[in-house]
């Protein structure tokens, strides 16, 4: 019962501790949107619902192409004015590279206020922004927690509670320290070590199987790191791999795209590499557990082999991960008539073998660590006798 209870104050401890210092980092990033002038945006969205289309107006142009002007009633469903009934407009011209679906009635809508194009008589004309999306993704969000929550029992609720101070991890620690021009590099490795620790402990607790599995992890993503950086001076990276990218310096000249390029590739492979060090600690910690003392040379022979048969489809995943995120570009670049040599020496596409492979390598050296460290924690007397350390 103590024990139990134990269990449960030392759990919650680790939570508060996780939250508090994810509030001390974004502290220390220290970023305000507001100190820079070209940030500072003058809009309001709004969620509401279309319950009547007033007008459709189609012109034609001398050229075949046109444009459609609809004309609407919507009732607000979010903010001050909720329930208040509004006129808005949505324009879909023919000449874009792709074609916006025309609005209906009963579609959810995003609305934003004409006062962003700088005309106080506008305040009070509204614009189809975008088809509200996010409650169809939040419902589904709520049915993988449930799912989780219902297949894992308490591991599941430890996993979304490790998954939000992940993505937080990013949101209010990593994103803005970039913004706030600090050390891109040293914010990485922090948001890095935090997620690595913070998953592995609130998920398996504080065993000998969990610092095993940090150690291992902690191991990989450092050679990945060092790989990355010095790969990043050989092949002459610029960081100008998408659009976006230019924007980005538009807005803040000074930020260090190869920087971001480097942390893009860590924090890509972060999960898998935490996956191939989990499995090898948890896997060792059950055979020290059933069988005693086993000899460093057999225990570290048997992490290299359930790593072999671990890292093929890791690899695979991360692979795959990374192509099918850029699949367009891919698709793009490879439409053209061009040489494979100059497909291959693209920066996009040379950015894209790099994330893979520098990842993949990240999942190699892991294996070895990972069953170094075991061997030497799991063969320890007090560790092989003492059970409580193995805790699921």
């Amino acid at each position: 019962m103590k024990s139990a209870k134990g269990g449960i104050i030392s759990y919650l401890v680790t939570v508060i501790v996780s939250v508090a210092l994810l509030w001390a980092g974004h502290l220390w990033a220290g970023y305000d949107p507001s100190a820079n002038p070209n940030l500072t945006v003058d809009e309001e969205y709004l969620k509401a619902e279309i319950t009547e289309i007033v007008s459709v107006d189609i012109s034609e142009y001398s050229y075949g192409s046109g444009q459609t002007d609809i004309v609407f009633n919507c009732v607000v469903l979010s903010g001050p004015r909720k329930g208040e009934t509004i006129t808005a407009s949505q324009s879909v011209s023919d000449l874009g590279a792709f074609r916006i679906k025309t609005v209906e009635k009963g579609d959810r809508i995003v609305l934003v206020n004409g006062a962003f194009q700088g005309s106080a008589a506008s305040a009070d004309t509204w614009f189809f922004a975008e088809y509200a999306r996010s409650d169809a993704v939040f419902a589904l969000l709520g049915v993988f927690a449930l799912l989780l929550i219902l297949f894992g029992g308490r591991k599941g609720v430890s996993t979304l509670i490790s998954l939000a101070c992940t993505c937080l991890a990013v949101i209010m620690v990593l994103v803005p320290s970039i913004l706030a021009g600090k050390d891109i590099y040293l914010a990485t490795a922090l948001t890095c070590a935090y997620m690595v620790i913070m998953t592995l402990v609130i998920v398996n607790g504080y065993s000998a199987k969990t610092l095993c599995a940090i150690l291992g992890c902690l191991g990989g993503i450092a050679v990945s790191a060092l790989i990355c950086f010095v790969m990043q001076k050989i092949i002459r990276l610029s960081g100008y791999l998408e659009e976006q990218d230019y924007f980005l310096v538009l807005l803040n000249p000074d930020i260090d795209l190869k920087a971001i390029v480097y942390s893009s590739i860590l924090i890509g492979a972060v999960g898998a590499v935490m996956d191939v060090a989990v499995d090898i600690s948890s896997s060792l910690a059950e055979i020290s557990r059933k069988i005693g003392y086993v000899p460093f040379s057999d225990m570290f022979t048997s992490g290299i082999r359930i790593g072999r048969d671990i890292m093929g489809t890791m690899s695979n995943t991360l692979v795959l991960a990374y192509i099918g995120s850029s699949l367009c570009g891919v698709l793009l670049i490879c439409s053209y008539k061009t040489s494979l040599l100059n497909i291959f020496n693209a920066e996009s596409i040379v950015a894209e073998l790099l994330q893979g492979i520098v990842g993949s390598m990240g999942i190699l050296f892991a294996i070895p660590v990972t069953a170094a460290v075991c061997s030497l924690v799991y063969n320890r007397k007090k560790a092989a006798k003492n059970t409580e350390w193995f805790m699921n």
